[in-house]
């Protein structure tokens, strides 16, 4: 599965965008990782969304969304994908929907012992 297919069905059951997932990898051979998904506006639209007034999703995500989303990341980072960057989505169903993804790298936390 790629990134744009998983955004995509994420978006196609729970509608949900414009926020941020941090993965944590036990591993020392992944780098945790922030990614963030964010939804273009067409140029002139004037429409803008805000979040819901707790700070959540007005609509809970997908089940298993964020899981399979580091399990991608995960074995893209097995492949040898490198992040620190952005990749813009644009799908041709009838919402036009066109998203922005970052993903970057966070320094591992260490636990003083």
């Amino acid at each position: 599965m790629t990134l744009k297919t998983l955004l995509g069905l994420h978006y196609s059951s729970s509608g949900t965008f414009d926020r941020s997932w941090t993965l944590r990898y036990t591993s020392d051979d992944h780098r945790d990782l922030l990614v963030e998904v964010t939804r273009v506006l067409p140029l002139g639209s004037g429409v803008l969304s805000f979040p819901s007034a707790s700070g959540e999703p007005a609509t809970p995500p997908g089940e298993g969304f964020e899981p399979m989303l580091k399990d991608l990341l995960e074995k893209a980072q097995d492949g040898g994908i490198a992040f620190d960057r952005s990749w813009r989505f644009q799908y041709t169903d009838a919402d036009r929907l066109e998203l922005l993804a970052e993903i970057t790298y966070l320094e591992k936390r260490f636990v003083n012992q």
